[in-house]
């Protein structure tokens, strides 16, 4: 499993040691949202991912996981509250999506991940029912969303993978 990863990490030997060192560490930077997301599938399997409304990449900015999840065939939604990808998704104060609410690659919610994300569960709405029905919460530096990741995760019972 480890060949799989080591295409996006550029490797050489430590002179003197036989310690392998990254040569390329803006690379490897640039390229951890693909890691996590082919982790994420060799790990718990595209069918178990696919479930549902799919992955809840939480704090995910520009939704770099949601997007490479997306690219190999997965639904993901990013639950961040100042996302950096115009999907061309709206809610109206209902909280009910509207026409343009799931993007071409993927949903895009809002809304921060407060405490145990009762908030956003017992919504009876769009909303509501895409977060109680994911198969997966990921978080790639998630900040303070750590602890409600955890949280929700435990909560819902579904799996949960945090970097």
């Amino acid at each position: 499993a480890n060949d799989e990863y080591n295409e996006y990490i550029i490797q050489q030997h430590d002179e003197g040691t036989d310690d392998i060192v990254a040569s390329n560490t803006i690379n490897v930077k640039s390229e951890r949202h693909k890691i996590f997301a082919h982790w994420l599938v060799d790990t718990y399997g595209k069918e178990r991912l696919s479930r549902g409304s799919g992955v809840l990449d939480v704090a995910g900015g520009n939704g770099m996981i949601s997007r490479t999840l997306n690219g190999m065939g997965i639904r993901s939604t990013l639950l961040d509250p100042n996302p950096r990808h115009d999907s061309g998704e709206e809610t109206s104060d209902d909280g009910k999506c509207r026409s343009t609410c799931q993007s071409s690659l993927f949903g895009v919610l809002p809304y921060p991940l407060n405490g145990d994300g009762t908030d956003l569960t017992s919504r009876d709405d769009d909303i509501g029912n895409i977060v109680n029905n994911i198969s997966l919460i990921c978080g790639l530096h998630p900040d303070e969303a750590t602890e409600p990741i955890v949280t929700l995760a435990l909560r819902l019972n579904v799996p949960f993978a945090i970097l």
